[in-house]
């Protein structure tokens, strides 16, 4: 249950997971973390469904959210990392699992949503190009899905719709140019 806590976190707020199990039960406050990024010193804050925060408020420990009887007195990244790796192999999931996917996910989704800027300035990230490969490789594992999906289904006209829209999206539209 607290992994499942915990990568849910990260889906709704693009954190690492590493400041995920590190938030203390004070950095939640009604439906909004606050938090500071270990990687990068930036300190920030994050909405989270009422449905969460209010999961959050019943599971977290006295100190942090995600208590451990650690040294660190949280739960790790590191053991966060090895039970889904753990779950997935159970599950007989043969793909690369881990818990930096749920930041790739939230990534494509504000890309999405809201456009490329807004998902630069939610991961907190300076650079870009580092933000661009959050969101291609979100994306392109989303199109891999589909077109899993769609082989699996022996649609190769869905498979061939799907990497249409795919290069189409990438093209700079021209002047004059009308989208069909």
């Amino acid at each position: 249950y607290d992994n499942y806590l915990a990568i849910r976190v990260s889906l709704e707020t693009g954190l690492r997971i590493g400041d995920v199990v590190s938030l203390r039960t004070s950095d939640l406050q009604g439906d909004v973390l606050k938090y500071t990024a270990s990687k990068t010193g930036k300190q920030g804050k994050a909405k989270i469904t009422k449905d969460l925060a209010d999961k959050l408020k019943r599971y977290a420990g006295t100190e942090y959210i995600f208590a451990s009887s650690s040294k660190l007195g949280h739960r790790t990244r590191q053991a966060v990392w090895k039970n889904i790796k753990q779950a997935a192999q159970a599950c007989g999931i043969t793909v690369n699992v881990a818990p930096h996917s749920a930041r790739k996910t939230f990534a494509v989704g504000v890309a999405k949503k809201q456009g490329f800027a807004a998902a630069q300035r939610a991961l907190q990230h300076d650079s870009a190009a580092v933000t661009g490969l959050y969101v291609y490789s979100g994306l392109l594992t989303e199109a891999q899905n589909k077109a899993t999906a769609a082989l699996c289904a022996e649609d190769l006209e869905a498979l061939a719709d799907i990497i249409a829209d795919k290069v189409i999206s990438r093209l700079p539209c021209v002047k004059g140019c009308v989208a069909t």
